[in-house]
């Protein structure tokens, strides 16, 4: 499977697009110790104050994406990820049940579900293309992404992968120590289109049975984020996210299932910065 990346996304520890992830990966400052909450403005005011903040997440960077790639998001499908889900909303949710009264907010309910930053994305851009949301725990950033590149091959259309995961509250983070919020969207669309921005990168990708039942993810190399490389979900599309800003070839291997791995490659980038067309 053949596609092309036409636009980026991304909101984390230190960064709030692609332009600033890719001056933190040539700086030695850690990043700062409040993740600065995104407010996205394709959300109208009204809507946007009751939005969870997994929501807010979700759209911004799938806002940003669409913005770098100059593609209509009403034109494209959309493949939604994350392997958490809204670790906010599941906290307060099993913190009411586990009370006296067990009066749940309809709003936050209506929020739980995984989909909620699909529906809001759908509504605020007046898309009316197939959304699609996966999760598998930590491999839900590579299966989301073989559904994306399948959905652009067989159909033919501009697919946006959004993945996105939330810093953990006790006592959930001892079972899942997640310590930041991260969120990236790539926006794929078919080889045979016409190129969008001077940076595009094509990729390719194909299924292979897996060795073993213990593949392990590629190596990282930016201790800056390693920590939360080894822990987010979400965080797990580093890095590819880290190769797109690198000039070279870029080859690895990423699991799938026990029983699937995606051997992926990302070509060498036709211009050697994204600063000047990150959102």
């Amino acid at each position: 499977m053949r596609a092309t990346l036409a636009g980026v996304g991304m909101w984390g520890p230190g960064f709030s697009n692609m332009a600033e992830f890719q001056a933190l990966l040539s700086s030695a400052e850690l990043p700062a110790a409040d993740d600065v909450l995104p407010k996205p403005e394709r959300i109208p005011p009204r809507e946007r104050r009751r939005a969870p903040l997994m929501v807010k997440l979700a759209v911004e960077v799938a806002d940003q994406a669409c913005r770098m790639a100059n593609i209509d998001p009403a034109s494209a499908q959309s493949v939604f990820t994350s392997g958490i889900g809204d670790a906010d909303i599941t906290d307060y949710m099993c913190r009411v049940l586990a009370g006296p009264d067990k009066m749940l907010s309809p709003t936050k309910f209506h929020n739980s579900v995984h989909n909620a930053a699909a529906g809001y994305w759908s509504i605020s851009t007046a898309c009316k293309k197939p959304a699609t949301f996966i999760s598998s725990m930590h491999n839900s950033f590579s299966l989301a992404l073989v559904e994306t590149l399948v959905q652009v091959n067989t159909e033919n259309v501009p697919v946006l992968l959004v993945v996105s995961d939330l810093a953990m509250p006790e006592p959930m983070r001892a079972m899942h120590p997640i310590e930041r919020m991260l969120g990236a969207a790539l926006l794929f669309v078919p080889e045979t289109a016409a190129p969008a921005a001077d940076w595009e990168r094509p990729v390719s990708l194909c299924l292979e049975p897996a060795p073993s039942d213990n593949v392990p993810w590629p190596t990282l190399g930016f201790e800056h984020l390693e920590s939360l490389y080894g822990t987010s979900p979400a965080a797990r599309s580093l890095c590819f996210l880290k190769a797109i800003c690198e000039q070279t070839q870029w080859h690895a291997h990423l699991p799938v299932s026990e029983a699937l791995v995606a051997d992926l490659t990302l070509e060498v980038a036709k211009s050697p910065s994204l600063a000047a067309s990150g959102g």
